[in-house]
């Protein structure tokens, strides 16, 4: 079944089916000149080329058998070319037709051509100023929105009017360039919003850190070895440009608290004044009070009367007499007892005998401080050394700032190392050692940013998603309009860390992906502004838009 558009009153109506038209037609509210169009034609054609008029008949072209009546009246009647003019017109039908003679019928006839004329002529300067205008209209409309072929073909067909129907044509014309219009407006406006779905890629970086609880701190304190200086300074010695200090991360064996205790009791006694008499008194006083208790034997009291007028000069004499009266005393079973308590007595008389030695002579403290420091102290060093512990330098303010250690408590401040060089050996003092000193200290939790900063995420690859070639369309009753646009391009880097599994997929900017070939590592700083997606994703289309070409 064929459809229909109608030009009514200045609209468009329709499309309408065949059945619909009959039906109006019968009802008298379509006339014979009602202009209308078949779906899929831009001619318009007056309604009667192809649907009957009058009271349902049809005129019959065939000349019928007459009677003698009907051939004298049939001399009276008009021509059939005259008829059919009159009925195409419109302005007789079957029932009124007879009543037209020749003469009535041509003047009509030729009042009702004159008239279409000079209707058709007003209609051929609205058709001209309606292509002008459309011309523009369309060509305005095709250089800004990538109009196709189709619509300019169908602005050309639609403004080449048949006699009639100029004012039809216009109005049609009007009617589609307004849905373009709407289109292009729709099109316009659609916004490409970014790829959704991702999550700030600073949460990312976070969610993969991995800190360690036993390095998560900062040492923060100052150090003043002044003291030590001014003790130095006496030999004509200074302390080296470098001070480090290390914090150890657990516990100092024995043997090592015992290695750092004996340095400084080393230190302090190389560095102690020259021993005179006075000075000597006072150390031999305090070795005599570890004498053995006085037993029965003579010889314990005799020695320790002797031992009460040594003076500095006579105290390896009488070393000696302690020594004789132990090796005596050995070869009696009842002095046993009284000969092993003598023979630790002389072992610490001899210590003081050292001791006095280096405080009087200098070159015995060099002597006793270079042979410390090849046996203990290169032990002490190379344990430090090798410890693992962190390290971190003393400014020239005496600031100290050592990261990613454990928490220092007072219970734990002898893990705290204060390494520096004398005369070109290297000397290692507790953090609360009489040789510098100190102020209060603080060891807070590192913030995540510090951590964050030290990540290194390294581009794996790159891939761009959009620019996709997308079309709009609308149609009429005879014509598809279209507009083409392409979609926005999309960035994307993806990145790992050394020795990750999976990967974290960025949306960076143009720019961005040409600054960062494949291998570079990506600054945190750049990173944290990022957003991270699973994998490369493209923007949503919106409407009016759908992908004319898919991807290859």
């Amino acid at each position: 079944m064929r459809h229909f558009s109608l030009f009514i009153e200045d609209q468009i109506v329709g499309p309408l089916t065949e059945v619909e038209i009959s039906t109006k037609i019968s009802e008298g509210s379509l006339t014979a000149d009602t202009r209308c169009a078949p779906v899929g034609s831009t001619e318009w054609e007056p309604l009667s080329n192809h649907f009957p008029f009058g009271p349902g008949l049809k005129v019959n072209w065939t000349k019928p058998v007459q009677s003698e009546v009907e051939a004298t009246s049939e001399e009276g009647r008009i021509d059939l070319e005259t008829r059919k003019k009159l009925m195409v017109y419109g302005l007789a039908d079957s029932a009124s037709i007879d009543q037209f003679t020749q003469v009535q019928a041509t003047l009509a006839i030729a009042t009702h051509e004159a008239m279409l004329r000079a209707t058709n002529r007003s209609h051929g300067i609205i058709c001209a100023s309606a292509l002008a205008a459309a011309a523009s209209l369309a060509l305005w409309i095709s250089l800004g929105n990538n109009l196709c072929g189709e619509t300019l073909t169908a602005v050309a067909n639609l403004t080449i009017p048949e006699e009639g129907n100029a004012q039809a044509n216009f109005k049609q014309l009007n009617y589609e360039l307004q849905q373009f219009a709407g289109l292009r407006e729709r099109a316009t406006a659609a916004e490409f919003r970014k790829p959704s779905g991702g999550i700030p890629a600073i949460n990312v970086a976070l969610s993969r850190l991995k800190i360690n609880p036993y390095g998560a701190f900062t040492f923060n304190g100052k150090v003043d070895t002044s003291p030590l200086s001014g003790k130095i300074a006496k030999w004509g010695i200074k302390i080296g440009d470098q001070i480090k200090v290390y914090v150890v991360a657990a516990p100092l064996p024995e043997r090592t608290t015992a290695l750092i205790k004996d340095q400084e009791v080393m230190l302090d006694e190389v560095l102690a004044p020259a021993l005179d008499d006075s000075g000597f008194q006072k150390l031999f006083a305090a070795a005599m009070e570890t004498y053995p208790a006085v037993s029965a034997f003579p010889e314990s009291a005799k020695l320790l009367n002797d031992g009460k007028g040594v003076r500095m000069s006579s105290l390896k004499i009488f070393i000696t007499r302690v020594e004789f009266q132990a090796q005596t005393a050995d070869n009696v079973p009842a002095r046993k007892r009284w000969a092993s308590d003598l023979h630790a007595f002389a072992d610490r008389l001899i210590l003081l005998q050292r001791k006095v030695y280096t405080l009087t002579a200098p070159e015995a403290r060099r002597a006793r401080w270079s042979e410390f420091n090849a046996g203990p102290g290169a032990e002490l060093a190379a344990w430090v050394l090798t410890s693992n512990a962190k390290e971190g330098r003393v400014a020239a303010d005496g600031g100290i700032v050592v990261n990613e250690t454990i928490r220092i408590t007072p219970a734990n401040i002898d893990q705290v190392i204060v390494s520096l060089r004398i005369n070109g050996d290297s000397v290692f003092l507790r953090w609360n050692s009489s040789f510098f000193k100190t102020a209060p200290y603080t060891c807070p939790e590192l913030p995540e940013q510090y951590f964050l900063d030290r990540e290194v995420y390294k581009v794996t690859s790159k891939t761009t998603t959009g620019a996709v070639r997308l079309k709009a369309k609308t149609h009429s009753a005879s014509h598809d309009y279209f507009l083409e646009r392409n979609s926005p391009q999309w960035f994307f880097l993806t990145t790992a860390r050394a020795g990750d599994q999976d990967s974290v997929t960025l949306l960076v900017d143009e720019k961005t992906y040409e600054d960062y070939p494949v291998g570079k590592a990506i600054p945190m700083s750049v990173f944290s502004k990022l957003q991270a997606f699973s994998r490369p994703v493209d923007s949503s289309i919106p409407d009016p838009f759908y992908v004319a070409e898919p991807p290859q």
